[in-house]
């Protein structure tokens, strides 16, 4: 009867999975929003600190306080794009970690991106 244990095992590893991969695909399409520089720009106040890394945009008002490089320089960019500076001294596994915590939205319209 080994064989019908592993049989079932595989089913539930299976569903496991499948169920996994619904709940983190249904969270990410609830942030995908679709946002114009303007209304970035809004959101540029240490309570309130949205910022764009490569044409994605991030909530980072909580994690400010926790930056390493101290949330003076991370709150100067809120409603800007930061990703020029954001890339030189971080890489891209850094955005990665934090993205689905973070992440609000994407610039609707990459080509009217200006950075300061």
């Amino acid at each position: 009867g080994g064989n019908l244990q592993s049989q079932n095992k595989t089913k539930r590893n299976q569903k496991k999975k499948e169920k996994e991969k619904k709940m983190s695909s249904s969270s990410e399409s609830s942030q995908q929003r679709s946002l114009t520089l303007e209304e970035v720009a809004k959101h540029n106040t240490a309570d309130d600190a949205w910022i764009i890394l490569s044409n994605e945009v991030y909530n980072v008002t909580k994690f400010a306080k926790f930056h390493p490089g101290g949330k003076k320089i991370l709150l100067s960019y809120a409603g800007k794009d930061a990703t020029e500076e954001f890339d030189y001294f971080h890489t891209q596994q850094t955005l990665k970690k934090y993205h689905s915590k973070f992440h609000v939205g994407t610039i609707n319209d990459p080509s009217q991106s200006i950075l300061p």
